[in-house]
C-alpha cells in the first residue's frame, strides 16, 4: 500500500494479523501479484470503477467487489464459483447439494454455480438479487439462523413463501 493512514487500513490489519508493506510504487509488484484491492470510502466510485474494471478487462481479469469499501481484482479463475467447483469435485459432492451463503459481489458466482444460495440481508441489491433466499443481517444473527432454517432444519422455502428447488432459480 501507498498510504498507512488510508480509509479501512487498521480494521483490515486487524483481520489478516499484518501490518501493510508500505511503497511509493506498486510496478515493480504488479508481476507477482495475485490480488489488486482498490479500498475507500467513496462507494459511489468503487462501483463505478467496478463497472469499468469489468467492461476494460473482460475476461482478462475476475473484478467483483468483496465488500463495500473493497474492490478485487484477481486471475479470471480465482473466485468463489471456481473455488467451490473445485471443492465439490475433491469431495465428490454434487453442486446442486450445496447450500452457500454470502454478502459480498465476489459471492455471486459462487451463488450461480450452487443448489442453494443465501443472501444476507446487509448485501448489496445486486448480489441479494442474485440469491434464491435473503436472510437476516450479520447483526441480526443471519448466518446463524440461515444454518439453522435451510441446513439444519431443511426448510426450503423463501422469504416470500415460495418454493426454493435445488438448482431452480425462483
Amino acid at each position: 500500500m501507498r498510504d498507512p493512514d488510508g480509509p479501512y487500513v487498521g480494521h483490515e490489519e486487524h483481520t489478516v494479523g499484518f501490518r501493510p508493506i508500505v511503497v511509493e510504487d506498486f510496478g515493480p509488484m504488479l508481476d507477482a501479484a495475485a490480488k489488486i484491492v482498490g479500498v475507500g470510502k467513496d462507494f459511489e466510485l468503487l462501483t463505478q470503477c467496478e463497472r469499468d474494471g469489468r467492461a476494460t478487462l473482460a475476461d482478462q481479469a475476475c473484478v467483483a467487489r468483496s465488500q463495500s469499501y473493497c474492490l478485487d481484482i484477481t486471475h479470471p479463475l480465482t473466485n468463489e464459483g471456481v473455488a467451490l467447483s473445485e471443492l465439490a469435485k475433491l469431495l465428490a459432492i454434487p453442486l446442486d447439494e450445496i447450500a452457500v451463503i454470502g454478502n459480498g459481489g465476489n459471492d455471486i458466482a459462487m451463488f450461480e454455480r450452487s443448489g442453494l444460495s443465501i443472501a444476507m440481508g446487509n448485501a448489496s441489491p445486486e448480489v441479494r438479487r442474485a440469491a434464491d433466499v435473503v436472510i437476516d443481517s450479520n447483526g441480526k444473527e443471519g448466518f446463524a439462523n440461515a444454518i439453522e432454517r435451510f441446513i439444519l432444519g431443511g426448510d426450503r422455502s423463501n422469504a416470500q413463501g415460495g418454493i426454493v428447488r435445488a438448482g431452480l432459480r425462483p
